[in-house]
């Protein structure tokens, strides 16, 4: 039987054909839609109505509607449908609802810091929107096992990282202002004393 869960390096230049493409073009919000129905049709599913759509989609601006763009690449990488296919055969619950908020709305939401700059200029941002994508569609990627895919992602994920730095940076800074504090008491105790 060939291996149904998705390879890395494939989904990874998936996500990183699709930013380059729309961080050059103008999002087109309808296109991005069909390409979703389209998915959903292939798999047999019947695709979401418009209030579900916009629910999600609606409110994007167009940094966010470029990288729903790219999430719904990621959806329609060969690897990632064959192995949701494969999984909807096995008896999965998976309706096109279900697709949308976690292959989509999840994804953007995980990946938010993630800019589509980001995705031109670094892999690592790339890798972690591909393995985010995979993460909440419960796939696995080929040759790891569960365990080392979370620990991968986590160490990836650019949220934890940005708020890693900015605990760091806080308590620098009042790692500063106890040492200003005792700067401070020590120059006041130096100062010579008055008769008063």
């Amino acid at each position: 039987m060939p291996h149904l869960d998705p390879s890395l390096d494939p989904l990874m230049q998936e996500v990183m054909e699709a930013a380059e493409r729309w961080a050059a073009e103008a999002p087109i919000p309808a296109l991005a839609r069909a390409r979703f129905a389209d998915l959903c049709r292939t798999m047999s599913l019947r695709p979401v109505g418009a209030a579900p759509w916009e629910a999600l989609a609606g409110s994007l601006d167009a940094e966010g509607q470029r990288r729903l763009h790219v999430a719904v690449a990621v959806l329609q990488a060969p690897g990632v449908a064959v192995a949701l296919m494969a999984q909807r055969h096995a008896g999965a619950s998976l309706d096109a609802l279900t697709l949308l908020q976690r292959g989509i709305g999840e994804v953007l939401e995980a990946t938010r810091p993630v800019t589509m700059e980001l995705l031109l200029e670094s892999p690592l941002r790339v890798e972690e929107f591909a393995r985010h994508a995979l993460a909440r569609l419960q796939l696995k990627v080929r040759d790891e096992d569960a365990a080392a895919s979370r620990e991968r992602l986590a160490r990836l994920d650019y949220r934890a990282l940005l708020q890693q730095a900015e605990a760091a940076r806080a308590d620098a800074a009042d790692r500063l202002a106890y040492l200003q504090k005792l700067q401070e008491d020590l120059e006041e105790r130096r100062m010579p004393r008055g008769k008063w």
